[in-house]
């Protein structure tokens, strides 16, 4: 398993999770969001029907529900809003990160590349190297052996003059 391999599953795992991190966090938002819109509708209707048997006594509690919920909702809108725009910054950031990533993997290709390519070369070289001292082991045999054949003749040559001169 290579290096890369490892590291775009990390990055694809992070983008995963992250973004069902994000959506998680919208849904909860948005749902609370819903709840408080559906809990104002809830009290509008309530305060429509009680307003005929007890409107003054119901208003101001109503009003002051309503006006809760109101700031409750706007805050949440807010926050959806600035989670939005930090989620499409990130998103930016990832994808210029990921940009990068790609870049420093085509470059990591092109010296994985080089190096195949020198050791390819360096592995023949060393071959031919060897064959080069396998031919310079046996010439160096040759000369040795010629060598000696020379001393042995000319030995040979010495005690056959010292036995026939004498």
């Amino acid at each position: 398993m290579s290096f890369i391999y490892v590291e775009n599953n990390l990055k694809k795992n992070f983008l995963f999770f992250y973004e069902l991190y994000i959506d998680w966090c919208l849904k909860m938002s948005a749902q609370s969001l819903s709840e408080i819109n559906s809990m104002e509708n809830y009290l509008k209707m309530k305060m429509q029907q009680e307003g005929g048997k007890n409107p003054e006594a119901l208003k101001p509690m109503l009003n002051t529900i309503l006006a809760e919920l109101t700031k409750q909702r706007d805050a949440l809108e807010k926050k959806i809003g600035q989670s939005r725009y930090v989620i499409r910054e990130q998103d930016v950031d990832i994808k210029e990160r990921g940009g990068e990533i790609r870049q420093l993997d085509e470059i990591l290709k092109e010296q994985r590349g080089n190096l195949e390519e020198n050791s390819d070369m360096l592995n023949v070289r060393d071959r031919m190297l060897e064959l080069s001292e396998e031919k310079n082991v046996y010439k160096q045999k040759v000369i040795y052996t010629l060598v000696s054949l020379i001393i042995g003749v000319f030995m040979l040559m010495i005690v056959g003059y010292a036995y026939f001169n004498r």
